[in-house]
């Protein structure tokens, strides 16, 4: 799941505050890669499995102008695992249209 929220205040930003808008989530590209030890390889086999938006009500501050419309973005994939030891972790990464890495997660089996 993909939640939006704020950095905490002691990093240091990048630039604007940018919002987890429909369009902004949809021009992102996903990658899905096997870890071992400091070696990725990409994964052979992702079939999406389900997709689900949930519209969340943003906190109410005061003094801070009316927020945009916020989600939480749930996916399901299904990834083929035949071959692959236990001691791999699977990586997804998320990217921008121009390459640049948003978020990037690993978990073990």
């Amino acid at each position: 799941s993909i939640r939006d929220s704020a950095c905490p205040e002691n990093i240091v930003e990048g630039g604007a505050r940018k919002y987890l808008t429909k369009e902004w989530m949809n021009s992102l590209r996903v990658s899905f890669s096997w870890k071992r030890g400091v070696h990725l390889r990409t994964v052979g086999a992702v079939r999406d499995k389900t997709l689900s938006v949930e519209r969340v009500k943003p906190p109410v501050v005061v003094g801070v102008p009316e927020q945009p419309e916020r989600f939480v973005w749930t996916y399901s994939s299904i990834v083929e695992t035949r071959g692959v030891p236990l001691t791999d972790h699977l990586v997804i990464v998320l990217r921008t249209p121009e390459g640049k890495v948003v978020a990037r997660v690993a978990a073990r089996m």
